[in-house]
Parts: structure tokens; C-alpha cells; sequence
């Protein structure tokens, strides 16, 4: 997923950009929640912990939780900040390790332009 996708979506938040994949879905309880569990390739809901979510090669996702305790922290990065989304589909990604059996979620972020401040 490119950027000029991601604006003409119009997301709100992180899952935004992603939930409308195919093989995709991204489940929140209530408005506001902010657990949201991901669910790729007929995997339940339940098994999040067999997904796997990176940001610029740091890991969101919880190993060792399922459900919504282990949902990935999306949080901690913004739309805004998104440059791409690199989804792999299946299990055993050679770049990942083998714990992805739905699939693993690699955001990118842009790159600040040299020269310029915060």
C-alpha cells in the first residue's frame, strides 16, 4: 500500500490502511478501542499472536498473548507518519521468522526531508 492510496482512503488510524485488504480483517470491540485484533487468511481473531506487525523493522505485535490483551500497539505510530505497507500473506516469510502463520505487516515510514526541523 503506497501513500497516495493510503490519502485517497482517507484513514483515520493505522488499521484504516490496512483493514481493507484482501484476506484482511481488523476487529475493535467498541469505538475507541484500543486493541485491534487482526485477523489474515481465515485465522481467527483469536490467534493474534500468529500474526506479525513491524515499524520500520521493530516489532508491535505480542509473541506471547492472544486475544485482545495481545493485539498489536497500533498507536504508536500515526497515519501521518505512514510511507507504505508492505503485507506478506502466508506462513514462514523468509525475511520474518517462522511465528507468522497468517502473515506479517511491515509499515514504513517516511523519511524526513534532510535540512529540515521539527
Amino acid at each position: 500500500v503506497k501513500k497516495e492510496e493510503i490519502e485517497t482512503i482517507n484513514v483515520v488510524t493505522v488499521e484504516d490502511a490496512v483493514r481493507y485488504l484482501p484476506s484482511m480483517e481488523i476487529r475493535r470491540r467498541y469505538i475507541g478501542d484500543p486493541n485491534g485484533v487482526i485477523s489474515m487468511r481465515g485465522n481467527g481473531n483469536f490467534q493474534t499472536a500468529r500474526h506479525m506487525l513491524f515499524v520500520d523493522g521493530f516489532p508491535l505485535h505480542s509473541m506471547l498473548r492472544t486475544r485482545w490483551n495481545g493485539a498489536p500497539q497500533w498507536n504508536f505510530v500515526a497515519p501521518d507518519e505512514i510511507g507504505s505497507i508492505n503485507v506478506t500473506f502466508g506462513p514462514f516469510s523468509p525475511k520474518h521468522s517462522g511465528n507468522a502463520m497468517g502473515g506479517v505487516i511491515d509499515i514504513v515510514t517516511r523519511q524526513q526531508k534532510s535540512g529540515s526541523q521539527f
